[in-house]
């Protein structure tokens, strides 16, 4: 791991000193401690002292904007450093952050001026951290290593780069088409009223990190929007003069200031509206009327009365507002329109505190509209995937199948949808030649399964869902599927002691494995098999091999079956437990070939997760020599010892959580996975879209079984997400970051089973053939091919049909005028006979 060069603790309290706030980071991580961390953010030494003492490894952050009078612009590559330098601005204060060479954060004091966080707008790959962010303070660490530099003579920003920074995006563009007003509406005095409040409750005397500049700012801000907004009775005037009187002042704080704000606010809010008042927007209809029209259940087959009437597990604004989004998306779904949709929202359980809230109807209208944007765009985007041709050659497949929506999409590409497998990816990224990024994505999720599927379970109806996997990774050979593999294996054994090290494979018979894993009672087990076209071939067989597709799905369930054999007494009637992980690799065409029907209906291919890599990469740089020396080498060889040590400090939480729940914590122990009740809606509508999705497809003979298992899938990989954070609950975004990657998983089952497919097709018209070339002449009676087939008579005759139209087989009539088929083609002809029986002849 990383090392800093003295404990972070002291970085943060030197910054404090300087008069900048901090607050508390995850231990190697980015990302806050606790919601509320802006609230957090002190200069007190004792406070910060004591965070330090409870817990040495944590990072810490620092606030940007006017709260600490500070802006920073973060510099993401080479591109970015270049323009820096352009532009002839100079800092002492940077840090180079660890993301890579070329990443450095620039830091400036800034004097009551608001700037906006923005991405890339200021100029390619340049961020700015400005009002609401943050930045990862000098001195943090994380797995790519320790921030670096020093910030203490912040400069002023000068007033040309100030000039040149992107302001805030209006809130509406255009003005609010609402007749002008003299007196106050209900829901313009409540606001103005809210804004008081705010003021009143600044504390007395002022002091550093109060709140004062940024309180007062915002609410100025605020009431300058309205005062511009036709609807509002308000003047500027009146504005100035609320603030003056509520807004606090002293020997430091004065009036000069407080105009001096008042006048930067100004500035930036020229031009913008807010919201048009309660009373100007659509009403609301009836509740009961719009309910009355709603059948039991929604389309993702949710019932409406427990959505509308109940409330989310984890009662937060962000669950609250989850909740809601599900119900209105329901309802447009149906065909209700955006008034009825939004009437439903306004009226559930989880907007009364919304009810109460200035703006809270003009919120919905806003939430409503989105949806039925997105709504309108997905059919768009539905009807062009069903007019385009179905995937062909492995290069032209489809990636994903969409299971999620715009807004969770854009929720998982924000900071909180970061998790250890971002890390995982781009640790892979950085180390191997040639990245193929379908292999690693599959094998994170058996790094994940052997680590920690033997600490916890999901405690589903009927039987407990384990969270081992099965994963099935396909791709051209000299793709990268053996650097994925090692990678995954290192990363495995790391996990385990040296002498106790979970892989059992690659090549076992049915007797083979069960005798390994009875050596493995109590302990995970991992068995990494290469050739998934010989693999699958051979368990059709009679052969070493038979038996092992029934075996994979029992142990699928961890139901190991005992054995029974006086010539194995070591391990014969052991009742054994292990958590077995699965991972078959092999070439996609091979695979293809070999599959049939069967495989697709039941046993082992339902119950895995399938990775299609990217098609073979000829760029020079893939087929060069690439050493690594020093640093590069040891980050290699770090990273899975450090995720080793990150998985034991996850299970320790989770162990100090089944203790609190009363759970025996013992040597063999498992916690029951709690799940939220968002996680869990989530969780259905994924299910009720996989299955529609399977009965309205043309292969929904191969399509439905597994639709079915990967809803299983996406819950195990859920509960993996939560462990490797060692949280006891699956939450909305554990459930989230799973069916994010089995977008990808479903399509590739697509990919596969129209190959089978189509090779099935291909094997059985090239039985045929083969059959009618070895009769006599040639030729055969109709009704002895309907004997050969192993199909009814109407898909014999679409066979034969199909044999026709190829020129392979012609029909005609024999002697007794019975209907005949024939060869056409001379290249096929029946098995020559050796030379020694020709010359026998």
């Amino acid at each position: 791991m990383p090392q800093a060069s003295r404990p972070i603790v002291e970085h943060a309290l030197a910054i404090a000193e300087t008069g900048l706030k901090v607050f508390r980071l995850r231990p190697l991580d980015k990302r806050p401690l606790y919601e509320g961390w802006q609230q957090e953010a002190t200069t007190d030494p004792a406070v910060i002292a004591q965070w330090w003492a409870e817990n040495p490894n944590m990072n810490y952050g620092i606030p940007t904007g006017l709260d600490n009078n500070l802006d920073v612009i973060d510099l993401d590559g080479p591109e970015a450093v270049s323009w820096w330098r352009s532009t002839g601005f100079h800092s002492d204060a940077m840090v180079a952050t660890p993301s890579g060479p070329n990443r450095v954060h620039v830091y400036w004091r800034i004097d009551d001026v608001e700037i906006p966080n923005s991405q890339s707008r200021l100029a390619p790959h340049v961020d700015v951290r400005g009002e609401g962010g943050y930045v990862v303070g000098p001195g943090s660490i994380i797995p790519a290593g320790t921030y670096r530099g020093t910030i203490r003579n912040i400069p002023d920003m000068p007033a040309e780069l100030i000039a040149m920074m992107p302001q805030r995006q209006q809130i509406i563009i255009e003005r609010p088409d609402v007749p002008e007003v003299e007196v106050a509406s209900t829901g313009e005095q409540a606001q103005i009223e809210r804004g008081i409040a705010d003021l009143d409750a600044l504390p007395r005397p002022w002091h550093e990190g109060a709140g004062w500049r940024s309180t007062m700012y915002r609410v100025a801000c605020w009431f300058l929007r309205m005062a511009q907004t036709p609807g509002y009775a308000i003047t500027e005037e009146q504005a100035l003069q609320i603030i003056l009187d509520h807004t606090p002042t002293d020997d430091v704080w004065t009036t000069n200031d407080l105009m001096h704000q008042w006048d930067s606010a100004r500035k930036s809010v020229a031009g913008q509206y807010a919201d048009a008042p309660h009373e100007m927007l659509p009403p609301f209809l009836p509740f009961l009327d719009v309910a009355n029209l709603l059948p039991d259940r929604s389309p993702s087959g949710l019932v409406f009365s427990d959505l509308i009437m109940g409330e989310p597990d984890i009662r937060t604004a962000s669950s609250y507002w989850q909740r809601r989004q599900i119900i209105m998306r329901e309802a447009l779904s149906l065909g209700m329109t955006p008034q009825q949709a939004a009437t439903l929202g306004w009226h559930a359980a989880v907007s009364i505190a919304l009810q109460a809230t200035p703006g809270g109807a003009a919120e919905v209208w806003r939430e409503v509209a989105t949806l039925q944007a997105e709504l309108e765009r997905e059919a768009e985007e539905s009807a062009e995937q069903a007019a385009a041709p179905g995937p062909g050659a492995l290069e032209e497949r489809v990636r994903r199948i969409p299971l999620l929506d715009k807004r969770e999409r854009d929720y998982l590409a924000s900071e909180n949808g970061h998790w250890w497998g971002d890390r995982y990816l781009q640790w892979a990224r950085d180390e191997v030649k040639v990245f193929n990024a379908p292999y690693h994505r599959a094998a994170l999720w058996v790094v994940l399964a052997s680590a920690l599927a033997e600490y916890g379970y999901v405690p589903t109806a009927g039987r407990p869902t384990d969270l081992n996997v099965y994963v099935l990774t396909l791709g051209d050979t000299s793709t990268g599927k053996s650097e994925a593999k090692a990678m995954e294996e290192r990363c495995i054994k790391a996990c385990f002691p040296s002498n106790d090290t979970p892989l059992v494979g690659p090549k076992v018979s049915e007797v083979g494995l069960l005798r390994k894993l009875a050596m493995r009672d109590g302990k995970p087990s991992v068995l990494l098999a290469d050739e998934a076209s010989g693999l699958f071939k051979q368990m059709r067989d009679a052969n070493w091999a038979a038996g092992l597709s029934e075996l994979f799905a029992q142990l699928y369930d961890n139901d190991i079956p005992g054995i029974e054999m006086t010539t194995h007494r070591d391990v014969s009637g052991v009742d054994a437990t292990t958590w077995f992980t699965f991972h078959l690799s092999g070439v996609f065409k091979r695979t293809a070939r070999v599959l049939t029907f069967e495989e697709w209906e039941s046993g082992l291919l339902p119950r895995m997760m399938i990775a299609i890599g990217e098609p073979k990469v000829r760029e020079r740089e893939a087929f060069r020599l690439k050493l690594k020396e020093g640093e590069e080498a040891q980050h290699y060889d770090r990273m899975p010892k450090h995720w080793a040590a990150e998985f034991a400090q996850a299970v320790q939480k989770l162990k100090v959580a089944a203790a609190q729940q009363g759970v025996n914590v013992s040597e063999r122990w498992q916690i029951p996975l709690g799940m939220e009740k968002q996680a869990i809606d989530r969780h259905d509508i994924l299910t009720a879209r996989l299955a529609d999705f399977a009965a309205g497809h043309e292969l929904a003979e191969q399509i439905d079984p597994y639709t079915v298992r990967l809803g299983v899938n996406v819950l195990k990989c859920a509960g993996l997400v939560a462990m490797s954070e060692g949280a006891p609950k699956i939450t909305g975004r554990h459930m989230l970051i799973a069916i994010d990657y089995a977008e990808e998983w479903l399509a590739n089952a697509v990919a596969l089973a129209q190959a089978t497919s189509a090779t099935a097709l291909t094997r059985k018209l090239d039985d045929l053939e083969k059959f009618i070339a070895t009769q006599r002449g040639s030729e055969v009676d109709m009704t002895r091919v309907y004997q050969f087939s192993k199909v009814d008579k109407r898909s014999t005759d679409s066979l034969v049909e199909l044999l026709e139209a190829q020129g392979r087989i012609a029909k005609g009539f024999g002697a007794l005028s019975n209907p005949v088929v024939f060869i056409k083609r001379p290249a096929i002809r029946t098995i020559p006979r050796s030379t020694d029986e020709e010359g026998a002849a």
